[in-house]
């Protein structure tokens, strides 16, 4: 029988020690996870600082001879790649890695353009483009000769505007004339390169975008979203270069009208789903949706997919030998700290 000395040391033994043993042991462990998750948070905040102070900012410029109506929605859809690219990054990093300068109704002018050849990556125009006519001497013979022009607010973008022009040594690489004929269109259905040889004489474009002949707003739409979803907003550090993102943008919509052929019976609630998912950003998709809404029998279906075929192979990337690399954004890219998203419309 034990005595009550010795319950007292079978107790310290079994009973005291092992708490006190157990006590130490959870406050060791909550303090071990408290000291991670406090690192965890200092290595998260660290990462986010490090990003910000070395998060490349990117200008880029957009404008449309409307301030409402279908050149107005088809900019602002390209507006809504941007802006979806820059609520991912300041979610994932804190930080955005785009500028965006907007130029709507009477603000997009000629001087306007000529500003964002200076100052912006990159410019898209949404505007309504003609074939003109001007004659020109050569050894004293005057020659006839058509042009593209695009219509901006109190001039025209056009050749002999360009030509009075000094040297624009600016930051702009790729310009996307989202206009009819800002390729022109030959008789014999080639391309009239006058204007975008002129532009890139004349300013550091290395590269311009534009359409052969007619081009409707959706067709335009689709294109200009998709072309600009590679270009600068392929993944959350960036896009590909103008070159590629044209040849996929190509493929993928090609795929898409072959893989929708209009046939007696044809549902048209599958052809209008499929050319809504085309589009690239919430803004682009809404757009698209009122526009497909418009399209009510297979034979309005059947001139608009005609009108996207038509625009996809009059569609025309024109370059000068220089290859325009995707825009990015990666640790060591230097510059920016800004936390939101920075848009100047004008």
């Amino acid at each position: 029988m034990l005595t009550k000395q010795s319950k007292a040391k079978v107790m310290v033994i079994y009973i005291v020690i092992p708490l006190v043993f157990l006590s130490l042991c959870v406050s060791t462990v909550v303090f071990t996870e408290t000291a991670m998750e406090r690192q965890s948070v200092l290595n998260s905040e660290r990462i986010h600082a490090l990003h910000k102070l070395s998060l490349t900012k990117h200008p880029l410029g957009l404008m449309s001879y409307e301030s409402t109506g279908d050149l107005y929605n088809e900019m602002n859809s390209v507006k809504g790649v941007f802006d979806e690219q820059n609520d991912r990054n300041l979610q994932k990093y804190g930080d955005t890695p785009l500028t965006i300068s907007v130029a709507k109704g009477e603000s997009a002018t000629l001087d306007t353009l000529k500003s964002y050849f200076s100052s912006q990556e990159r410019v898209h125009v949404s505007s309504h483009g003609y074939i003109e006519t001007v004659y020109e001497y050569h050894d004293g013979i005057r020659d006839k000769i058509d042009q593209p022009v695009i219509k901006l607010h109190g001039q025209y973008l056009s050749v002999g505007n360009i030509n009075r022009w000094t040297k624009i040594d600016g930051r702009c690489q790729l310009l996307y004339l989202s206009a009819c004929y800002s390729m022109g269109k030959t008789n014999d259905g080639g391309i009239n390169d006058r204007l975008a040889k002129a532009i890139m004489g004349k300013t550091s474009v290395h590269a311009v975008l534009g359409f052969k002949g007619p081009v409707d707003v959706l067709a335009a739409t689709i294109l200009s979203q998709k072309f600009w979803k590679n270009h600068v907003a392929y993944s959350t550090t960036g896009g590909i270069s103008a070159e590629h993102s044209y040849e996929q943008v190509k493929e993928a919509v090609s795929a898409c009208l072959v893989a929708l052929p209009i046939l007696t019976g044809a549902a048209i609630g599958v052809i209008a789903s499929s050319i809504i998912a085309l589009a690239e950003s919430g803004i682009g998709i809404e757009f698209v949706g009122a526009l497909v809404a418009e399209l009510v029998n297979l034979v309005a279906w059947e001139t608009a997919l005609a009108g996207l075929s038509d625009a996809l192979n009059g569609w025309v990337l024109l370059g000068d030998g220089v290859s325009v690399p995707g825009l990015s954004w990666t640790y060591g890219g230097g510059g920016g700290s800004a936390s939101k998203p920075i848009v100047t419309v004008c």
